[in-house]
């Protein structure tokens, strides 16, 4: 009976286990889905585990800039967080993090753009530790393929430009200058950067005069603990019950 119980303790251990490590519950997130484009606005917060949103826009003499909820080119059948600079202008939306991201949290965001990017235009985002930029995703008009920038100078990932097209970003800060990321294509493993990465605070999304009528779009803006670290939660829950005294 004893070895029953046993065996039977450790099936509930190994499957709580998995279904904990799946789950993968989310410390932050957000999505255009919560929003329309008159909530969403400068110090608006339709998620949970981020700060309250800061949108920038200046036209600078060109067509006009500013934020929106729509159709973008992350998302051209629903709706997404977009942002556009117009010829000339430019246009932000900065989320600080509840707290500095750890070397246990992968964040992640799937971000688009619509086809044409005026030559020298920028789009992309900049993680922050504090007023300090530390990490750069970005497109130039004019390239062919995005790029990063981690406190040196920027160099090609091996992701091209698309338009229209939704495209995953994750990036994972493993200890003081080694970091990984994804991004469509393009995958980067225990990079060194040119400066240590550390106290990631927040991330800046922009479009700097991508041309009129275009815009670079984002959603499904996360913070994700890694299934290792849930499992260690799912084991010390389903051990305790295993451990705790029983009646005689």
């Amino acid at each position: 009976m004893k070895n029953l119980k046993y065996v039977v303790g450790c099936l509930v251990l190994v499957l709580a286990i998995a279904a904990t490590a799946s789950a993968q519950p989310t410390n932050a997130f957000d999505h255009a889905a919560n929003y329309t484009s008159a909530t969403w606005t400068n110090n608006s917060n339709g998620g949970y585990g981020f700060g309250l949103w800061t949108l920038t826009a200046h036209a600078d003499g060109g067509t006009g800039a500013g934020a929106y909820i729509g159709g973008s080119g992350e998302n051209t059948a629903g709706p997404s967080f977009g942002i556009y600079g117009g010829t000339l202008g430019t246009s932000t939306a900065f989320r600080a993090f509840s707290s500095a991201l750890t070397t246990a949290q992968t964040f992640s965001i799937d971000l688009g753009n619509t086809t044409l990017t005026a030559g020298g235009a920028t789009m992309g985002l900049t993680f922050f530790s504090g007023a300090t930029p530390e990490f750069t995703l970005q497109f130039t008009g004019g390239q062919n393929f995005w790029q990063l920038n981690d406190g040196g100078s920027f160099f090609n990932t091996s992701q091209g430009y698309v338009g229209n097209t939704p495209l995953l970003f994750t990036f994972k800060w493993n200890v003081t200058n080694s970091y990984s990321y994804t991004f469509g294509s393009s995958t980067g493993l225990n990079y060194y950067a040119s400066n240590p990465i550390s106290d990631l605070t927040g991330v800046n999304l922009y479009d700097n005069a991508q041309g009129n009528g275009q815009n670079f779009g984002f959603d499904n803006i996360a913070i994700i603990p890694e299934p290792s670290t849930l499992a260690l939660i799912g084991l010390s829950l389903v051990g305790g019950w295993m451990l705790r005294p029983r009646k005689v």
